[in-house]
């Protein structure tokens, strides 16, 4: 006989347990059965989340928390990297303490312990004193966190500081070993010695350290090198790399549905090739990347458009807030509403949160390969690939 699904008695979960804000309720229990044999329950808090997910995803309504939270505290940054133009913004009004005060008072009362929250600029500790203060506020209410900083302004005081302030964990750009490779990217002469005395510091402070590696075309025969010297010298840091994807903050090319890559920076197929030959044989262990997105990023590379294969549910997993308030799906995506007047759970649940959804489920970008939206595919799951 076809296996056929039998539900027992729904019951209502508590909504942060199970992430479904608008839709409590949810079947405790299910039973499989095949031909009289019955498989007795499974797991239905995930069951739950996934089937809000895909309902969000094609309904672009809010179903379920988003689990990746970004608070953007500045645009303003003190490199001129290649990748990146958000330095070139002159959109620089943020708002002060107090004002991001209500917003940690907000993200408590509304957000799961386990939410992943990232404080991001810019290069957010050119507003140290913000910094300090979310990350002891967040850590304060539960939660913990993640600072992204290029590291050129942490020296012995700041790795003090942030690690009495309770950071959880520093992400720090190092593109290669050869600090002139890393210069010329980042266009901040000295940017690759204070990047490896940062990533000293930190691990002297007992804050878990992750250093990301974008593969370009001038780093990529390269990265080999930089991944064994570090699994020998610095096991305890976690290796992430990174693929190229368009400029960040490039006005209106962000929300076209065209992707503006820098083809003086993309690999060639024979030194891709190469690369991830070597990662899949060795598996080295510093590196944090999932088999599935190494594989996603090696096919990237050699085919972009590999990349719209995969759906992107940046709608349903993320929460951008910028330096002034304004709230976003997606880092490349339009404001949906300011936090201040709104609050994150009103805006979430907003039409205009929902006719967003619904556009970057058609999104063409490839940014979906990033750490950030990346998610696997069904046959990925089930370990078809």
């Amino acid at each position: 006989m076809g296996a056929c699904l039998k539900i027992i008695s729904p019951f209502l979960y508590y909504y942060n347990t199970i992430q479904l804000p608008l839709s409590k309720w949810c079947f405790p229990r299910i039973y499989i059965i095949f031909g009289g044999g019955t498989i007795q329950y499974m797991d239905t808090g995930k069951l739950c989340k996934k089937i809000a997910k895909e309902t969000s995803y094609f309904s672009g309504k809010h179903l379920l928390l988003p689990d990746f939270l970004s608070l953007i505290i500045t645009f303003r940054c003190n490199f001129r990297c290649k990748m990146c133009e958000i330095w070139k913004t002159q959109r620089h009004e943020e708002l002060e303490i107090s004002a991001w005060q209500r917003i940690v008072e907000d993200i408590a009362g509304y957000f799961p312990k386990e939410t992943f929250i990232e404080i991001n600029g810019g290069e957010p500790l050119l507003r140290k004193d913000l910094t300090l203060f979310l990350i002891s506020e967040l850590k304060s209410a539960g939660y913990g966190t993640t600072l992204n900083t290029n590291g050129s302004l942490i020296g012995e005081d700041v790795a003090l500081e942030l690690a009495q302030a309770g950071l959880d964990c520093a992400k720090i750009s190092l593109y290669d070993l050869d600090d002139d490779i890393h210069d010329g990217v980042r266009g901040f002469p000295g940017a690759a010695k204070k990047a490896k005395r940062a990533i000293s510091l930190l691990q002297d402070s007992a804050i878990r350290t992750e250093v990301g590696i974008l593969v370009t075309a001038r780093n990529i025969k390269n990265v080999r090198s930089f991944v064994e010297k570090y699994l020998r010298e610095k096991n305890t840091v976690s290796l992430i790399l990174q693929p190229l994807d368009e400029p960040i903050n490039t006005g209106q090319k962000e929300i076209s549905e065209e992707n503006s890559i820098s083809a003086s920076l993309w690999p060639k197929k024979e030194d891709v090739l190469d690369l991830f030959s070597w990662l899949n044989r060795e598996k080295p262990a510093n590196i944090k990347n999932s088999p599935a997105n190494l594989s996603a990023i090696e096919k990237y590379y050699l085919d972009p458009e590999s990349a719209l294969k995969r759906r992107c549910f940046a709608g349903q997993h993320s929460c951008v807030i910028s330096p002034k308030g304004e709230m976003s799906l997606c880092f490349k995506r339009k404001s949906v509403g300011n936090v201040q007047g709104s609050g994150i759970a009103k805006l979430l649940g907003s039409k205009e949160s929902s006719s967003e959804r619904c556009s970057i489920r058609k999104c063409k970008k490839y940014c979906r390969m990033m750490g950030c939206n990346f998610s696997r595919t069904l046959p990925e799951i089930l370990g078809l690939q």
